[in-house]
């Protein structure tokens, strides 16, 4: 930051952050390619028939492909909140440009995810046919939804449904720190973008819900915090905007502190079960009363920082960096640790192996190598045990969670009349007999629809992912125990190579076993937006679910329900024109005839589908299984390979102990300046610490 030039919005601080985290991100991904590359050495005699040294690639893959995403790893922050809440303001704020859309009026009409890029280019995602690149003022000019038809997007319908997204690239600083912004559409756009946003979620490191001070808490804000977010864990940052503009809503001047005090008292109340972690109140750090407008004025015209602090901005972006970096961060180096603990006590098991049968002349190693195979054969069985397990959990929560969807659509049948009322919008029948205001009633009736589908699919996938986290961590802890009976197994094979007696019992730190249980112990994070850095990407429970309840269900049912109530609308109407019905009778008519017709096709509806949640839960846990199947099976052909290296190495009239001795030592402890695969698993610890 410049001297004399106060910034306004803290980003700069913010920046500073990143930058360090950046670096350390970049220094950790730095030692774990060097480990990869100690293990994997170009050296005399590297490769299958290497006789010196340690070739452990299935060893040295899972750290090249931790490095891979550090270097590439983004933090993704989403933007939520109703339309005209300062979304676009905001953003703008925090990036230093109008790059999006901003105005009293108009506001961002699509799904838009900003990254860095050195030349500003922006690409029109469509739905069903090639994407289209525009130029950020093109962008700007025809993405947007003046007000005199925000009405129609507010009950329901899409401003631009041939388009799926857009992605913007621009040469900004805060991008360029590994930043990723996705800008949502208003909450009250149609519902099916909202389901699309919601899918951003648990891809996302923070979400940003905007409030309004001078509008809080409106009837879509409600509907979508309590169906959406309630319950779900996201790392939630609500920014009240506006709050400059409180003075003007009071009559007298005094009367201000009381008007703030009970809006304060609002947002905890109604944002408190939101700001829970791990049963601690962190309300303080995740509700702030801001003023966007402010802020971006303040960084295009700088003023004093007194005037800066009182926009809000400084102290949220501070929080927010504290957490990206601190928490977010410190998970994501937690997990680079753990990779790099894991080979290095893989490789002092293959160093220990070596040093042990240094001295065994060729014959009598022979002979220890010939009495290994029916440890081999056990290691099989641990392996075909481990993946009997998988299979039953497979089995077993298949058909529970077909079940559960069979007792959701049960569920739709019996309460449809009770319940779908609360979700129907307001009407006045004498102004049906005009064709445009039918044609807007259905309209909202439609979206009325797809919300409640919507929160009843919510409800079961809600049940459905806390049965699988229960699941996986039971699976976690079984797959565990295998894995130490198979470490035990090694053990006896390094003991019967040295020509000693095993002793000891099997290892109880997971840190000692082997590294295919990685996938069972940390199958957890694969539900909660985790995996996205774990290295395990290709198994994504949420997005199968997702598919398979809020996207098949949801746009299945309502289409094919709104189809049959249109006969339903038809009667109602016509009703209207002769004036028969007033306008409670008229709507409680409609109801019934709507939950009469889903009794009809409810049953045929869940015969058809159960069989395909069945099957996208059954995918889930078998693409699981693979990754498990794959480790175990590398691990055991990775062991098989050492210990005809060993062989070979001894049967070389070119081996030398002493220098073999040296060399292995060396790799593990380092030689010169050179650093030890030790001291390598060391930094990369201590930089996450």
């Amino acid at each position: 930051m410049s001297e004399g030039r106060p910034d306004a919005t803290g980003i700069e601080a913010f920046e500073q952050h990143l930058d360090r985290y950046r670096a350390t991100r970049i220094e950790v991904a730095a030692a774990l390619e060097t480990m990869a590359a100690r293990l994997v050495p170009k050296a005399f005699g590297s490769g299958p028939d290497c006789l010196l040294g340690l070739h452990l690639p299935e060893v040295a893959a899972p750290l090249r492909h931790v490095a891979e995403a550090l270097r590439a790893g983004v933090f993704r922050i989403l933007v939520l909140g109703d339309l005209k809440r300062g979304k676009s303001t905001l953003l703008n704020a925090l990036l230093g440009e109008d790059l999006l859309p901003v105005g009293v009026t108009p506001c961002t009409a699509i799904i838009t995810v900003l990254r860095y890029g050195s030349t500003p280019r922006v690409r029109v995602h469509y739905q069903g046919r090639p994407p289209e690149e525009v130029t950020v003022e093109e962008f700007r000019r025809r993405y947007t939804v003046p007000e005199a038809e925000a009405q129609r997007f507010a009950e329901g319908e899409s401003a631009f449904p041939d388009v799926s997204h857009a992605e913007i690239e621009y040469p900004l600083s805060l991008l360029e720190k590994q930043v990723e912004i996705v800008d949502s559409p208003g909450l009250n756009e149609s519902e099916e973008r909202n389901r699309i946003t919601f899918g951003y979620l648990p891809r996302c490191h923070a979400a940003l819900f905007i409030l309004s001070a001078t509008q809080p808490f409106t009837r879509v804000e409600t509907e979508y915090l309590e169906e959406h977010l309630a319950g779900r864990g996201y790392p939630l940052f609500f920014l009240v905007n506006f709050w400059n503009q409180l003075p003007a809503m009071v009559l007298r001047p005094e009367d201000l502190p009381e008007q703030e005090a009970r809006l304060r008292a609002r947002l905890r109340e109604r944002l408190s079960p939101y700001c829970q972690q791990n049963g601690r109140d962190r309300f303080a750090e995740r509700v702030f009363e801001i003023d966007a407008l402010g802020a971006l004025r303040g960084r295009q015209t700088p003023g004093t920082p007194a005037q800066l602090a009182a926009t809000g901005i400084p102290r949220f972006v501070e929080t927010l960096a504290t957490f990206l970096v601190t928490e977010r961060g410190g998970a994501e180096l937690g997990r680079a640790a753990a990779a790099a603990n894991a080979a290095l006590v893989r490789a002092e098991e293959a160093v220990r192996r070596r040093l042990a049968t240094l001295d065994a002349p060729a014959e009598e190693l022979r002979q220890r190598l010939a009495s290994l195979e029916p440890r081999f054969e056990e290691l099989n069985q641990i392996r075909d045990l481990t993946l009997a397990r998988i299979d039953a959990e497979a089995e077993r929560q298949s058909e529970a969670i077909a079940v559960d969807f069979e007792r959701l659509v049960a569920d739709i049948r019996r309460n449809f009349s009770q319940e779908f009322p609360r979700y129907m919008p307001p009407v006045r029948l004498s102004r049906l007999w005009r064709a445009d205001m039918r044609e807007q009633f259905e309209g909202a009736i439609n979206a009325a629809f797809h919300r409640y589908i919507g929160a009843r699919v919510d409800e079961w996938r809600q049940r459905g992912e806390a049965r699988l986290r229960d699941a996986v961590t039971v699976l976690g802890h079984d797959v565990g125990a295998y894995g130490r009976d198979y470490q035990a197994v090694v053990r006896r094979i390094d003991a019967a190579l040295a020509g000693i007696e095993a002793t000891g019992a099997a290892a109880t730190d997971p840190e000692d076993w082997p590294a295919w249980t990685r996938y069972a112990v940390t199958a957890h994070q694969l539900l909660s937006g985790e995996s996205v850095r774990a290295g395990l990407e290709g198994f994504d429970w949420k997005k199968i679910l997702a598919s398979a309840s809020m996207f098949v269900l949801m746009n299945i049912l309502s289409a094919r329900m709104f189809g049959i109530i249109v006969g339903p609308l038809g009667v109602l109407f016509a009703a209207v024109l002769a004036g028969t019905l007033h306008t409670r009778g008229a709507m409680e008519n409609l109801v019934e005839q709507m939950a009469r017709a889903l009794r009809e096709q409810l049953p045929a509806f869940a015969k058809e589908n159960r069989d395909k949640i069945r099957q996208a839960v059954a995918d889930a846990f078998g693409d699981y299984r693979a990754r498990v199947a794959g480790a175990i099976q590398a691990d055991i052909e990775g062991l098989r390979q050492e210990i005809d290296h060993l062989l070979r190495r001894a049967e070389d009239e070119r081996f030398s102990a002493e220098q073999e001795s040296a060399r292995l030592r060396a790799l593990l402890d380092g030689e010169g300046e050179a650093p030890g695969l030790r001291a390598l698993a060391r930094q990369v610890r201590e930089a996450g610490g």
